[in-house]
């Protein structure tokens, strides 16, 4: 049986190819680290516009109940809604048949929070109930338009 012997010239190259290996994985997955923290800040940034629409909602949530709270509720329900109508925080709209207040919140990277909320009868509490809270971004708008 022949003996094969394996030179140091063959030995270097087998070190030189886990050498160059293990540095291809490393860049790879310093590339892939990358990658990750460019969509977690993206990922974030998303969830902080959210945040800030739902907080900017729920201020104008506060300023409708205190609107509904000073409208008179006497006079019957017509009076009641005309005088919700006239005390509206400015961007919020009355369908004064249906008694539906709508509003939508814009942030600055193009998504939207669509509201609206159902009026009680006059003197009830509570004075309304939620019936849409939707995020909308620019891209569902413009395939809702076309």
């Amino acid at each position: 049986m022949k003996k094969y012997r394996f030179g140091p010239g063959a030995a270097l190259l087998t070190l030189l190819a886990v050498v160059l290996a293990m540095s291809a994985l490393g860049v790879l997955t310093l590339m892939n680290a990358r990658s990750d923290d460019v969509l977690s800040e993206r990922a974030a940034s998303v969830a902080e516009s959210v945040a800030r629409l739902d907080v900017n909602a729920e201020f104008s949530l506060a300023a409708l109940d205190a609107a509904l709270a000073a409208a008179p509720a006497e006079g019957g329900e017509a009076a009641y809604r005309a005088a919700v109508a006239a005390a509206l925080p400015e961007g919020m709209e009355l369908d004064i048949e249906t008694g539906v207040i709508r509003w939508t919140e814009k942030s600055e990277d193009g998504r939207f929070l669509v509201c609206s909320v159902a009026l009680a009868p006059a003197g009830e509490f509570p004075r309304f109930t939620w019936l849409e809270h939707r995020l909308v971004t620019e891209l569902d708008a413009a395939a809702a338009l076309e």
